[in-house]
């Protein structure tokens, strides 16, 4: 290679001071070292030889200098490559942090200068000021001039954490900004190829537990009128409170007033942002997210406008990192966690100028402090936090109550200033500000702008690993093989149901048909051989052959002196020990069946009512077994699979039942949802819901248990699960689950919302904004994460869920709540929503729902009326209304609300339960003919056994025979073990003089408990009227009756 085309020269270090350092006593290299190699510089856009010099520096230490390297630039190929090939080293101590400490804070920069006239040029150090030109010396001739071509800098944090060797192409910048016409372009800045390698195949910090801490101090809004372009300001922080503020304290100078917003958004380096260049900027931009910034002033402040518009701001956009040793992290956490604020502190002064006379007046310095929350990184698995403070006038004593900071920031930094000025004026200046910053001051205040707004400065932290690190799946894992190794209880955690004990009854029939058959197989073989014996030809044959075999045939066949076959049989299962297995697992099943089914006074036994009750039930157990053996035997029965009640129907007929506090039947058909299908979450679920709703935590924890035994990633299982372990104040159990839903489903909003209430209730405030963050983001998400279980999309019975708005996240985590009956937690999410919110309309409607569904009538009713001076006549509060006074027996006001809902044009279509109070109110003041309508509609919409029941007797008192018995016979099809219906099925035949029909409905309502005393009445005046008899004895005590 040509030797006007490239030079290698030696490295020269800058002083022995530095060269001391980096050598032993005897001169040799001892410590492994980061080589930083100059590979070669391209568009140059030159025409002519150009003399260059490179010089690395790294904390104001030069590293190393080149000699002259002449490269030979045109203007034909600009992008051609010139070699360089000059390296440097950087030494280190490993797994020494203090050692790596600077090389992972400070970058290191680089300088290329360019020599104008090298004849006679000075062997000098070129350690001189960005902005100036090196001036020869005074023997030397003036020609020979030095000025930088460009600058630039390179982070060897890649190096750091691990990477051996690592290449990088980096602009040259200007060493000043300039607006004028010497600007150069981006593209016609000149550009150097570099690599970075270790010297040693051993990481820098290898088994060493080490954290980075980057502190960005981006910019102070609403500056106040004291802020102005000609002033100076600085930041200032401390890493240790602990220690002395001399020895941690953290400064950020170079703040700069501002009109306009910064387009680029560049993090400048902190040890570079005294540079004018552009090469003080680093590769960290300012995170565009403002939304997830942590706020107390989001509804005075939008953040997010403020950043993109032209307004006046000081603006630092300048970030420190810090490198910490395990003590120090945890010397920070402790910190966090006594004081949880980070105390900072902004100087605005004038600033210096270089004449010889300064007006004292001129030099005033004001000094302010922020307290920034910096408890988001005390979150598991959090390594970045924002936060918005505003300002506030200085006061130590107040500063030290929340922070720990015993001594003024800048206070210190002034004393240091001052040990190196030798001005006797700036000195007093200095003095004065410390005597002032000494000083015990009034309270601390905060400050705002002329028009009212908040003075704000907007600080990040952020860590290259989290203080904790997030355990949700291992937490999650170790949780869910506890719950798994859990002893399930003794007893069955689902009632016995007499549905439940009939279908054992009847499949146990069925299974002792098959087993009666195979015997019987087995007997007849047994007596075939006898009865071919007993023909002539047979024993003739059997005379020709072994008289052995004979022998055994006989033996084979021992029932020939019994002439009846059936006796015959039932001697063989005897001798087998069949009668007996059979016999006493049917009898097993029968004492099973009639417990669920009948209540029997045993110290009555030998009455004669209770003899006819045990033939009663005797008749029972027979037409059951018929029924069985009929669809087992007979060939010509085509058994039509009838569909069960889906999942969906049961669910609205037990919130009906329980509605009309019919509980026992809710119970019912709430276990026949798990019953029809065990093996599926969703059934175990609704049964813990239904047993929060009767406050029994403990049977509601084992159904969830089973849920997520089936399905350990079920969404609501495991919130409900979660919930339910917090309510019990295992806060830390509750925690691992309802993280683990937020962790499986990140996209479900009201979940972090759920989880942000568990942090308030327990007071943790690392997580409280931070998941209130998170659910606010995950509401505005295009894709909302969808609900898991079909009830929860379901509008309730009793109130309505639309009167909540799709944007408050609170008040979709109260419906949620409100629907899994978890009333605790639903007052939570409406304290919130009060408030971050106002007492509004939709607040007072889910409140006073939360009342209504806890049986606190009298409060929903006076909510309800709050709401409903605000709104006026609205169909969700208008229905609760009366919902509410109906549950407290003012049934003529309550009526009048139904009425009203019944007329609003903007209702919904189907009002089951306004219908069905309406309804049976109209039959009990007899307007039969206006219920008939109310209940037909309700049918349209909903039709169930409660709707039917109502148009059979509305139809039934109208006369209209024929109509009433097409609508009981679909309320006996839909609910088969209603008594009210049986009842009027009674009564309806017997206005038709159908007695064999009337005697089944009379032994059908004995049989399902019928309470009510009227329709007994009723009953038995009709009977007595028509002169029917009774099918069975009957109780003259109610009670008694109601037994059967």
């Amino acid at each position: 290679m040509e030797e006007s085309e490239i030079e290698q020269r030696d490295i020269s270090f800058a002083s022995q001071n530095s060269a001391s350092d980096l050598l032993n006593e005897e001169g040799e290299e001892s410590q492994p070292k980061i080589e930083i190699t100059i590979n070669s510089i391209e568009n140059i856009i030159k025409n002519n030889t150009l003399p260059l010099k490179i010089s690395l520096e790294h904390e104001d230490t030069i590293l190393g200098e080149s000699e002259i390297i002449r490269i030979d630039a045109t203007y034909d190929n600009p992008t051609k490559l010139h070699y360089i090939n000059f390296t440097v080293g950087l030494r280190y101590e490993v797994n020494n942090l203090r050692s790596v400490s600077s090389i992972v804070s400070t970058p290191v920069l680089i300088k290329v200068f360019e020599i104008s006239n090298n004849t006679n040029l000075p062997r000098q150090s070129l350690k001189a000021n960005s902005n100036e030109k090196l001036q020869g010396d005074s023997r030397r001739s003036s020609k020979n001039e030095v000025k930088i071509l460009g600058m630039c800098n390179v982070d060897l944090l890649p190096v750091v954490l691990g990477e051996t060797v690592c290449d990088e192409k980096l602009v040259l910048e200007l060493p000043s900004y300039s607006w004028d016409g010497n600007t150069t372009a981006w593209a016609n800045l000149p550009r150097i190829s570099l690599t970075m390698r270790l010297n040693e195949p051993d990481a820098i910090l290898k088994e060493k537990d080490f954290n980075i801490l980057n502190i960005t101090v981006e910019s102070i809004y609403n500056p106040p009128s004291i802020c102005t372009e000609e002033m100076e300001y600085k930041c200032g922080t401390v890493l240790y409170t602990d220690n002395p503020v001399e020895e941690s304290c953290i400064i950020f100078e170079a703040g700069k007033w501002t009109n306009f917003h910064d387009v680029e958004k560049t993090k400048s380096w902190g040890p570079l942002q005294n540079l004018e260049s552009r090469a003080r900027f680093s590769k960290y931009k300012i995170h565009h997210d403002y939304e997830s910034v942590k706020s107390a002033y989001k509804k005075e402040f939008d953040l997010k406008a403020v950043v993109k518009k032209d307004v006046p701001r000081v603006e630092w956009n300048t970030v420190q990192r810090i490198l910490l040793e395990p003590e120090d992290a945890e010397n920070i956490q402790d910190r966090i966690k006594q004081y949880k604020f980070w105390p900072f502190e902004i100087s605005v002064s004038s600033r210096q100028n270089n004449s010889k006379q300064k007006d004292k007046n001129d030099e005033s310095i004001f000094i302010y402090q922020c307290y920034v929350d910096a408890s988001q990184l005390l979150f598991p698995g959090r390594t970045r936090s924002r936060v918005l403070a505003q300002l506030s006038t200085r006061n130590l004593s107040e500063m030290e109550e929340k922070t720990g900071l015993e001594q003024s920031i800048f206070g210190a930094a002034i004393i240091d200033e001052s040990k190196n000025i030798r001005n006797k004026e700036s000195i007093e200046v200095l003095e004065s500000a410390r005597k002032n910053s000494q000083e015990t001051e009034s309270s601390s205040l905060p400050i705002f702008a002329e028009n009212g707004d908040p003075v704000l400065i907007l600080i990040e932290f952020e860590l290259y690993r989290p203080f904790l690190p997030a355990r949700v799946i291992e937490d999650f894992t170790e949780a869910i093989q506890i719950l798994k190794s859990k002893p399930k209880p003794k007893g069955p955690i689902y009632s016995y149901t007499p549905d439940l004990a009939q279908e054992q009854y009847i499949n146990c029939i069925k299974q002792l048909v098959d087993v009666i058959a195979e015997n019987y197989r087995d007997f007849f073989e047994q007596c075939e051989c006898q009865e071919k014996c007993d023909s002539k030809n047979a024993a003739s044959k059997c005379k020709d052959k072994n008289n052995a075999s004979n022998a055994d045939e006989d033996v084979t066949c021992p029932y020939f002196y019994i002439p009846d076959e059936l006796s015959r049989f039932r001697q063989f299962l005897h001798e087998t020990g069949k009668y007996v297995s059979i016999r006493s697992t049917l009898r097993n099943k029968i004492i099973n069946l009639l417990d669920q089914k009948f209540a029997m006074n045993s110290s009555e036994w030998y009455t004669t009512k209770n003899q006819n009750f045990v033939a009663s039930c005797y008749t029972y157990l027979v037409e059951q077994m018929h029924t069985a053996l009929n669809t087992k035997l007979d060939v010509r029965l085509v058994e039509e699979a009838s569909k069960p009640d889906s999942p969906k129907e049961l669910w609205f007929r037990a919130e009906e039942a329980y509605e009309f506090e019919d509980y026992e039947k809710t119970d019912k058909l709430i276990t026949k949802i798990v019953c029809n299908d065990r093996k599926n979450a969703d059934s175990w679920v609704k049964y813990a819901i239904h047993f929060l709703r009767r406050s029994e935590s403990a049977e509601a924890i084992e159904c969830c248990r089973e849920a997520i035994g089936l399905d350990s990633r079920h969404k609501i299982a495991l919130l409900l699960y979660g919930i339910i372990l917090a309510m019990k104040e295992e806060y830390l159990d509750a925690e691992i689950f309802l993280k683990a839903v937020t962790h499986f489903y990140p996209r479900f909003a009201e979940g972090w919302a759920i989880l942000h209430l568990l942090y308030i209730k327990i007071q943790y405030y690392p997580g409280i904004d931070l998941t209130l963050d998170i659910a606010e983001k995950c509401l505005k998400d295009r894709v909302r994460e969808k609900k898991a279980l079909d009830v929860l999309y379901e509008e309730p019975m009793a109130w309505s869920a639309m009167l909540g708005r799709n944007n408050q996240i609170f008040l979709l985590t109260t419906v949620l709540l409100l629907k899994l009956n978890l009333y605790d937690f639903a007052g939570l999410a409406l304290a919130q929503e009060l408030c971050h919110g106002e007492r509004s309309v939709e607040f007072l409607y889910f409140l006073s729902v939360n009342s209504y569904l806890q049986k606190n009538y009298e409060d929903a009713i006076q909510q309800l009326k709050e709401a409903e001076t605000i709104i006026g006549l609205e169909y969700s509060i208008a229905a609760l209304m009366g919902h509410s006074l109906y549950k407290s027996g003012i049934i003529d006001e309550a009526i009048e609300q139904y009425e009203s809902v019944d007329m609003l044009y903007d209702r919904p279509e189907s009002i089951h339960l306004v219908h069905l109070r309406m309804g049976f109110h109209y039959i009990d003041i007899e307007e039969y003919e206006h219920a008939r309508n109310v209940f037909l509609r309700a049918c349209k919409q909903s039709p169930t056994c409660k709707t039917w029941l109502g148009v059979g007797i509305s139809s039934y008192y109208l006369e209209n025979f024929e109509e009433s018995e097409i609508a009981l016979t679909e309320a006996n099809r839909i609910d088969c073990e209603d008594p009210e219906v049986w009842a009027y099925l009674c009564m309806l035949s017997m206005s038709l003089h159908r007695y064999d029909e009337f005697a089944q409905c009379y032994r059908m309502t004995v049989k399902n408990n019928l309470r009510s005393d009227k329709l007994w009445r009723l009953i038995t005046h009709s009977m007595d009227t028509l002169g029917f008899s009774s099918p069975i004895t009957v109780f003259e005590n109610s009670t008694d009756r109601c037994v059967c």
